[in-house]
């Protein structure tokens, strides 16, 4: 978890599994978060909530949970690109205050969005597909 001011972080090649949320980013800002496995979280692989400005999810291996990315709570101007997601539920949860984000060239096993008070989202170039490689068997 990087949290309240945990500022200027490069969180790279981890795994994480099996907890009720895999990664937090909690009130901080200017981190990348690449190249990790995160898988069978019982809620969130990835939640960044509280204000949260100018993250990068980058070229994540994200699998088996309810939501694989969850933002709230002022997550303004955050990157998410070149994952690869496959979810049991939802792929991007989008609440109250992300403002910005961009969700761009990942691989996802289905285009299962929930916006709820979002804007200035952009949603472009991702690929739905059966992703048969690590990601969907949690390898």
């Amino acid at each position: 978890m990087l949290h309240q001011g945990s500022n200027f972080n490069l969180v790279e090649n981890n795994t994480a599994y099996d907890n009720v949320d895999n990664f937090v980013i909690f009130q901080s800002q200017f981190n990348v978060v690449r190249s990790n496995i995160w898988r069978d979280a019982k809620e969130t692989n990835i939640r960044i909530n509280e204000p949260a400005d100018m993250n990068y999810i980058i070229g994540n291996t994200i699998s088996g949970c309810k939501k694989g990315i969850f933002l709230y709570g002022g997550v303004a101007r955050t990157v998410i690109q070149k994952n690869k997601i496959a979810t049991k539920g939802l792929v991007l949860v989008l609440r109250t205050g992300s403002d910005g984000v961009i969700f761009t060239d990942n691989q996802i096993t289905k285009p299962a969005f929930r916006f709820k008070d979002a804007k200035n989202i952009i949603i472009e170039n991702n690929t739905v597909t059966s992703l048969t490689t690590s990601a969907s068997q949690g390898n």
